[in-house]
């Protein structure tokens, strides 16, 4: 019988897991672990059921999408390009991307492709690529970055030039899966994008100055001995159970949430939630000045903080990531604010 290193337990609005005593001794694991750390900073006490739910969603994505990649049947119905960035990061780089891609690129044949230098004109940008080529890595793409140029390929068969005016095509069935690494999130907007695009968040728990080797001892792969391996093997069946299990788990809502947390402030965030916890206050107009005292009623010193200006930039930004309708009207020289659920 085959041993789990590690076991989730999700439902609608919940996820957390549990570590087996097996899973405990393998590093890449708890490598995967830290990356999926958002409140790495916190101190133990300050560490809320929301922070660790987070992490539980990040992580079950990230070991699902692993299995994805490298489980060989595709579906149209869940074709999507895997994107590692760094969500958030102060300092992006350095936060396990590239080990995350090596770790996969370690069981399957995989084509690196330097995402800077694309020219998606060349007309033998693929001529490299084989029928056993399983995964294509974009390292680094640029901001403007046409994603869509991908969706025939991430949903079609591959048409491959070869010098010579050879032209050889991989079947949909056969073709690569894409994986992506980023410095930040791929930009654009629609259906068409969100149903093709797979986004893993990668916190800055190593960065420059912080590394995995400083954790584990030893650099991943190279140092790595029988143990280490067996280990990696064991995950990689972990990840494709759990992929087949749950299927692709993304955390585009769960990402919005935090980023919305980090630009307008957690003070703000809990004002604002525990004011809206009120089902009245969804349905009502009040005035802009009224709604203002009342959020520095409970705290003179946001005053100081936050500007009347900066109030309604703020209160805009959490209405459109709560889904809560905002609007503003004029009435006899006075701004009413007016709010309803989406």
């Amino acid at each position: 019988m085959t041993t789990s290193l590690i076991q989730f337990h999700k439902t609608d609005n919940v996820c957390h897991y549990e570590l087996t005593q097996e899973g405990k001794k393998c590093q890449f694991l708890q490598f995967l672990i830290n990356t999926s750390n958002f409140a790495w900073c916190k101190i133990p006490e300050e560490i809320t059921e929301e922070d660790k739910r987070q992490e539980a969603s990040i992580l079950l994505s990230k070991l699902c999408a692993i299995g994805y990649l490298i489980f060989q049947k595709k579906r149209p119905d869940v074709s999507r390009a895997v994107i590692a960035t760094d969500y958030m990061n102060k300092e992006p780089g350095r936060s396990g991307k590239t080990l995350f891609v090596n770790f996969i690129a370690k069981f399957i044949q995989a084509e690196h492709i330097a995402g800077r230098f694309i020219d998606i004109n060349n007309a033998f940008i693929w001529y490299d690529l084989s029928s056993q080529t399983k995964l294509v890595v974009f390292d680094d793409l640029p901001e403007n970055f046409d994603f869509e140029w991908l969706f025939p390929y991430i949903n079609g068969a591959w048409v491959i030039n070869r010098k010579g005016e050879r032209v050889d095509m991989i079947p949909y069935q056969y073709s690569p899966k894409i994986v992506i690494t980023n410095p930040s999130k791929i930009t654009g907007k629609g259906v068409s994008l969100d149903d093709r695009k797979w986004e893993l968040p990668f916190s800055d728990y190593y960065n420059a100055r912080h590394t995995p080797i400083d954790d584990f001892g030893k650099c991943f792969f190279t140092d790595w001995d029988i143990e280490d391996w067996k280990y990696a093997y064991m995950l990689v069946a972990d990840c494709v159970q759990l992929y087949l299990n749950y299927g692709p788990v993304l955390t585009q809502e769960i990402l919005w949430e935090s980023k919305i947390e980090v630009e307008i402030g957690m003070d703000f965030t809990s004002w604002a939630d525990n004011y809206f916890s009120n089902p009245s206050y969804l349905n009502q107009t009040i005035s802009r000045r009224k709604l203002y005292e009342l959020f520095y009623k409970e705290d003179n010193a946001r005053r100081k903080y936050v500007s009347y200006t900066v109030f309604k930039y703020k209160l805009a930004k959490y209405c459109n990531a709560k889904k809560i309708a905002f609007s503003t009207q004029i009435s006899n020289g006075t701004e009413l604010f007016s709010f309803s659920k989406v």
